[in-house]
């Protein structure tokens, strides 16, 4: 499945679930390829907080360790995102 993600309209809450019905639909680990893996990272960020249940700062911790970048992360979860985030 080709999920592309980056420019545009291309960070949307669809583009999200879209990506977490991917995942779901396998039983075990999946092999996901990026080209980049600081604008992904975003994805991810939100995947935790919105499919996993992680609290935002510990999805954001996690993206640290993935080299996380600023910005659409806010636009994925339909609100706006702050430096520190209180829960």
């Amino acid at each position: 499945m080709r999920i592309p993600i980056g420019a545009g309209n291309r960070y949307s809450p669809e583009a999200l679930d879209r990506f977490a019905r991917a995942m779901e639909a396998h039983d075990g680990k999946a092999l996901l390829h990026r080209r980049s893996g600081g604008r992904v990272t975003n994805f991810d960020v939100a995947y935790l907080v919105k499919h996993r249940g992680y609290d935002l700062n510990d999805a954001y911790e996690v993206g640290k360790r993935l080299r996380y970048g600023s910005s659409p992360l806010g636009q994925l979860l339909g609100r706006k995102i702050g430096c520190h985030f209180e829960g």
